[in-house]
Order: structure tokens, then C-alpha cells, then sequence
């Protein structure tokens, strides 16, 4: 599984509300699906935006170019493992992946701060999704 990611390009759901240079051939981003086809070694990425209130909003999606270890994003699954950083009031949650639009969505499975008044399901994992398309 992690070696298949790692030999072929990955397809993963794409979004830049800022439309940034992304680095990306725009030939590999279809903005009518909202897809871009990912280098050989690439993976997937979401990283989204929790309000005060619990609403979620999609920030940006597309492909990363893994720096550090890759088996931080081997999973099939975009699951966020790290507790958002204070610094940025616990707002942002990023997660990463290996598999074919694995970023649409993504999964909460850290500790939960016991503040937080947001209820976990019986097995503490939250799913969000986003349907905006």
C-alpha cells in the first residue's frame, strides 16, 4: 500500500481559495471537479478551520510534497493526530494521506481537551465532512 503511493500520481481533491502559486501545473487541476493530479511522491492534504461555535470550513486541499518522514502520511485515511497548537487557538486542523481523494474529509483522533464542549462518539473519533463540492 505505502509503496503503490509513493510509485504512482495521486489524484486529490484540490482547493486554493487564495488561488496562491502553488507550484502545480494548472494542465493537472480540473476547477470543474475540483481535483489535481499529484507528482510521484506526493500525498494528499486538508487542512480546515473550526470556529468557536464547532462550524468547520474547508481552508485548502491539494497535494504535498512530504518533507519530513513519509510514513507521517502513509494512512488511507486523512486523520488529524495532533492537538491544534494554542498558537493558533486550537483552530486549524491538518491532516495528510496516501490514497486517491483521501482529503476530502478527515478525522479527528487526539486526546480531547476537556474544555472543549464539542461531544466525542463512543469510540472518541469525530468525522467531518464537507458537502460544498
Amino acid at each position: 500500500m505505502c509503496s503503490a503511493a509513493q510509485s504512482e500520481e495521486t489524484t486529490c481533491a484540490f482547493r486554493d481559495q487564495y488561488q496562491n502559486d502553488h507550484g502545480i501545473s494548472e494542465s493537472r487541476i480540473s476547477q470543474e471537479n475540483g481535483t489535481v493530479l499529484c507528482m510521484k511522491g506526493s500525498t494528499c492534504f486538508g487542512l480546515w478551520e473550526k470556529t468557536r461555535e464547532g462550524d468547520i470550513h474547508l481552508v485548502k486541499q491539494g497535494c504535498w510534497t512530504h518533507l519530513g518522514d513519509p510514513h507521517d502520511c502513509h494512512l488511507e485515511e486523512c486523520i488529524v493526530t495532533t492537538t491544534p497548537s494554542l498558537v493558533q487557538n486550537g483552530t486549524y486542523r491538518f491532516c495528510c494521506c496516501s490514497t486517491d481523494l483521501c482529503n476530502v474529509n478527515f478525522t479527528e483522533n487526539f486526546p480531547p481537551d476537556p474544555t472543549d464542549a464539542m461531544p466525542f462518539s463512543e469510540s472518541g473519533l469525530l468525522h467531518f465532512s464537507d458537502n460544498a463540492g
